[in-house]
This record gives structure tokens, sequence and C-alpha cells, in this order.
């Protein structure tokens, strides 16, 4: 049964947006105790008053993060702002490993910035935009992270005094011990190297892009999975909405196909109502309504709707099976003898006359007891039209046509032959052709029904 995933897309995006948001404060947090725990790393490796710079500049990497975090909050996880912010942690990051520290007593050449590898701090904060949740964002951070290094790098190599591999003789004229010897020197820089960074930047960038992305996809297509699959549960038996939620057929396209149709309610459903009150006669509903669509689901059926006392099902539907009339004949006997149960053991050894079946409780009965409920079944069986009917904002998967009437109108001759199910001769003779219990009903002749040209053939269940 498909439905329009578009409201369903708008919840989940807005959610995704809730829970970015969240994330984004717990990001602040977790940016804030891995700043305070590499400040003191670094105070205890690096003497005042060199360490002050860099504790200074950890402090604006907390309030970036709780910046970004309140920008969020008040504009959405993906305003451009966001995107600024992202950028600027990039860049304030290269600015804290490649520049001098106005403290040092010595300042160190531009090439030796390169050999204390502070270009593993970047992952440090990328890890923390991958709670954002967004694809974009995350590729934005990577690409900004590649572009701050590669334009350092590029104003690093034109600095005096720099030396690079390219400065140097071809390989063929130099060694690869001298090579390295040379490379240890503070005026080098190994370009190539530096590059490879930029080059694993990008790539971890679209790589977890990618990865968001697909997480969010993934979530995307498990809530819709799970959606459509309590969808279909409300209708038809576990098994086949299970089947149905993995189907690519399209549900709700409508055709013509045979089914068996049951019709059930409670006879005397008013005056019931009226002595128990609002609480008791929605307790009572949702009692019977409970135990009834058990029943057709027990027994391979679609719930087609409830309606106020009673329900409809079918046996059949989506899908043509080989007992259909069968299962819907053992579904109708069962919540009679279920009706029969109930009474039996709300009163026992009491007898009622059928007219009396439903009347509120008497004088006799105990205080808690439970009222004594009949039902009443109608049967038929033929060909019906089923599909989706409804709009966009509301669709319901709809079995129509003269079938339904038919045992739409049996079901109400229960009250007229004092019988609590009414089977027509269609039924019957399919319930036979299937090898069905078609033996447990007997005939009382053909009736007219209430809107039908043409008489029905009628059983009900025999004695004993």
């Amino acid at each position: 049964m498909k439905r329009s995933p578009e409201g369903l897309d708008r919840r989940i995006a807005d959610r995704f947006e809730q829970v970015a948001i969240t994330s984004a404060r717990f990001a602040a947090w977790g940016r804030t105790a891995a700043v305070v725990i590499v400040g003191l790393w670094l105070a205890s490796t690096i003497p005042a008053p060199r360490v002050y710079y860099y504790e200074a500049l950890l402090v604006v990497f907390i309030a970036l993060g709780w910046l970004h975090y309140h920008v969020s909050l008040r504009a959405g996880s993906e305003h451009w702002l966001v995107f600024v912010f992202a950028f600027v942690d990039m860049g304030l990051l290269t600015f804290a490993i490649l520049s001098e520290n106005p403290f040092e007593e010595v300042p160190l050449p531009a090439a030796l910035h390169y050999r204390f590898d502070g270009f593993v701090f970047f992952f440090l904060l990328f890890a923390g935009v991958l709670h954002s949740y967004s694809p974009r964002l995350v590729l934005w951070s990577g690409v900004s992270m590649a572009l701050w290094w590669a334009g350092a790098l590029a104003l690093s190599v034109r600095s005096p005094g720099v030396v690079t591999e390219f400065d140097l003789p071809a390989a063929a004229e130099m060694s690869r011990l001298a090579f390295i010897e040379r490379a240890q020197q503070s005026d080098f820089i190994e370009v190539l190297r530096r590059l490879q960074e930029v080059l694993i930047a990008v790539l971890v960038a679209v790589i977890a892009s990618f990865a968001v992305a697909r997480s969010r996809q993934l979530v995307l297509e498990s809530v819709r999975s799970e959606r459509a699959r309590e969808n279909l549960a409300r209708y038809f038996s576990p098994d086949v909405a299970a089947e149905l939620a993995s189907d690519e057929h399209d549900l709700g396209a409508a055709r013509r196909q045979h089914a068996a149709v049951l019709f059930a309610d409670i006879v005397g459903f008013t005056r019931l109502s009226e002595s128990l009150g609002p609480e008791g006669t929605i307790a009572l509903l949702r009692e019977w309504h409970g135990r009834l669509g058990d029943i057709v689901f027990r027994n391979g059926g679609t719930l087609d709707k409830y309606i106020g006392d009673g329900l409809m099902a079918t046996f059949g539907t989506p899908h043509v099976g080989a007992d259909d009339a069968t299962r819907a004949l053992e579904a109708a006997l069962e919540m009679a003898a279920a009706a029969r149960q109930a009474g039996g053991a709300r009163h026992p050894g009491a007898t009622r006359s059928p007219g009396a079946a439903g009347a509120p409780p008497d004088a006799s009965d105990p205080p808690d007891a439970s009222p004594v409920v009949r039902i009443g079944i109608g049967l038929h069986y033929g060909p019906v039209v089923l599909g989706d009917i409804g709009n966009e904002r509301r669709l319901e998967f709809a079995v129509l046509g003269d079938t339904v009437n038919v045992a739409s109108r049996l079901e109400g001759l229960t009250r007229e032959l004092e019988a609590g199910l009414v089977a027509s001769g269609d039924l019957v003779a399919r319930v036979r052709e299937e090898g069905g219990p078609a033996g447990r009903l007997v005939s009382l002749g053909e009736r007219s029904l209430r809107g039908r040209a043409e008489p029905v053939e009628v059983f009900v269940p025999g004695a004993g």
C-alpha cells in the first residue's frame, strides 16, 4: 500500500534537525573537554610563558564551539554561518600550528613548524563535525581543512631560505641517504608529503560525507519501512504485513478479484451502551474489537475497518488464496464461540433467550459482572473491487462491490433469524470446493435482502 513519503520525509528531516542541534551542544561540550585535556598536556610539556600563547588559542577554540552551537540553535544546523564557523575553525588551527609563538626567545624557521605533526589536530575538529549529521557540512569541513593547509604550504615554500625537494638535484644525481640527510635540515619542507596530507584530508571528507549521507538514507528507509509495516499491520495478519512491506508491487492499485467478506457486530449495542456509560462502552468496544481482530488475523484475514461496534474483514485480499472461504467460515465460527464462552464465563449456568442477549445486566448479576455479548455475523463470497481511495492527505485501502453489500445485509439478517451467523449459498459452495467444514451449516432456503432484487440462499450453523 504505497503512500506519499513527502510528509514523512519532512518530519524525519525536522527530527534530524533537532538531533543535529542537540548534537551541536554535545559537540561543544566534547570540544571543551578535548581542548581542556590538550591544554593540560601543553601546560605539562611547554614551559611558561611560551605555553600562554597556545592556551589563549585554545580558549578561542572553545568560544568558537559554543558560538557554533548558539547559531545552530537559533538559525538552524545548516545556516550559512555554521559553514563560516567550520571554515574559521580550520583556519585558526592552521594558524596555531604554523604561526610563530611570540613568546619564543629564538624564532623558529618556517619549515620547522611542519616537523611537529600538528596536522593530526585537524581530525580532532573534524570528528566533532560528524555529529552534525550533515553531509554538506562534513564535506565542507574537510575541504576547508585541505584549502587552509595547502594555502599555508604555498606561502611557506615562498618564504626566504626555504628549500624543497624540487630545489634539489634530480633523484638520479642524489642518493637516498643524501636526500634524507638534506631533508633533516631545518630549512627543508618536503612538499609532496604535505600534499599527501591535503589529499588525505579531501578523501576522508568525501568518504565521511558519503557515510553520513548513507546513514541518513538508511534511517529514512528504515522509518519508511517500519511505518509501512505498522500501517499494513492494522489491516493484515503479521505474516502478510511482512510480505507486503517488502513487496515492490503497488498494493493500492485498483483491481477486481474474488474474496470472502465477513461483517460482525454486537447485537443490541445501543441498549448495552446506555447501561454501561461512556467509559464502559469504550472499554467494551476495545475488548471486542481486540478479540475479533485477533481472530481475523489468526485465520489469515484482512481487517478492512472497524465500523462502530462492528467490523468488516475480508479473506482473499490482497492476494487470492486456495482456502479463502474456508478461513472466513472458520473465523466466523471462532467469533461465535468466543461470544458464547464469554457469556458462559460471566454468568455460569444462566440461560437467556436470544432476544435478551445484549441487554443490560439484571439485578441478579454480580456487581463486577461483564455484560453478555452476542455477535451477529454475515458471510458472503464473490467478486470485489479493491484499491486505495481518498486523497493524498488520507488514503484508505478499500474493498467494494455487491459482495460487500450482501455480506452486510446477511449480518443484519441475524436479528430476524435469531442466529449468530448467516452465510450465503455462494460462500458455502466455495467452502465445499475447498474441502472446508461446510457440513456445519444448514440451509434455510432463499431469503430476500433489502436493496437487492435477487434472493440469496442462506445458511446458519446446525444444531450441535
